[in-house]
């Protein structure tokens, strides 16, 4: 219970806190989920859409069999030990690529190897099949935010009732941008696990096709990730815009609801009875 003077152990943790610093880990989880493919640090050549192994059945789970990982601006070749990446944007022919793969490959013992058969159907999927939404999604993310910051600005500059207007086309510019990059991160990992499974049941269950496609979990993880969070951030941006809940605007720069007035109380003699009566 609060006291007189005193905030409540509530409504010091507020819930509003949480939702100003969710764009933070928001971005980051959406340049993870497009940097995959692009460089060998730790971590992110596992961060890819799919990977590519010539053969399939024991062949295509050993260890030390060469395989191609796609993401969705980069590709990485070799083992699993020891792959090289590289960026694939700007890369029209599965020529050119390997190409490129071969002037790198003083950085790995194994290089391109037999993986170069695989690079024209590695580069179709990845420029045909896995459009990359999520990037479309991250931009109006980011538009979003600006158009939030513009919102703060300008009603702490304008005075009065002046400008109302304009408050009102950010406000919902702000909101369908957030609501539409939730969207389309929807779309994008939805299509990436189907497109990836119909694949894998495609390359498993037709013994001419001596390919084997595994799906990269750790990207579709980061991309059901954005969608929560950019659930959540939209949410409460929606309920401190709108002031839903009598929640107070301040931390935000938007103005919230204004206190109650105050009851009228009755100035006049009692109903039916006359004044200047006295009461038994």
């Amino acid at each position: 219970m609060a006291t007189d003077g005193k905030r409540s152990l509530p409504s010091v943790f507020d819930w509003r806190l949480g939702t100003y610093f969710l764009p933070v880990p928001i971005i980051l989880l959406y340049v993870l989920a497009m940097v995959g493919g692009i460089s060998e640090s730790p971590g992110v050549v596992d961060i890819f859409l799919f990977k590519l192994q010539s053969g399939n059945g024991a062949a295509a789970v050993n260890a030390a069999a060469s395989e191609l990982r796609v993401g969705y601006f980069g590709m990485c070749a070799g083992t699993k030990k020891d792959l090289v990446c590289l960026p694939t944007s700007g890369v029209s022919s599965a020529e050119k690529l390997a190409v490129r793969f071969n002037e790198d490959s003083a950085r790995s013992s194994t290089g391109l190897g037999g993986l170069a058969p695989l690079l024209p159907v590695a580069l179709s999927l990845q420029s045909k099949t896995f459009l990359c939404v999520l990037a479309v999604s991250g931009v109006l993310f980011c538009v979003s935010l600006v158009c939030l910051g513009l919102l703060k600005r300008d009603i702490k500059k304008q005075a009065g009732g002046s400008g109302k207007s304009h408050e009102q086309r950010l406000r919902r510019a702000s909101l369908a941008l957030l609501w539409v990059s939730v969207a389309l991160a929807t779309v994008s990992a939805a299509a990436v696990t189907q497109a990836t499974s119909a694949l894998k049941i495609l390359t498993k269950d037709l013994p001419a096709v001596a390919v084997s496609l595994t799906a990269g979990i750790t990207l579709q993880a980061l991309q059901w990730a954005v969608i929560v969070l950019s659930t959540l951030f939209s949410l409460g941006i929606s309920i401190l815009v709108k002031g839903g809940g009598g929640m107070s605007l301040s931390k935000l720069g938007l103005p919230g609801p204004g206190p109650a007035a105050p009851p009228m109380r009755p100035t006049g003699p009692p109903m039916g009875r006359p004044p200047g009566a006295v009461l038994p």
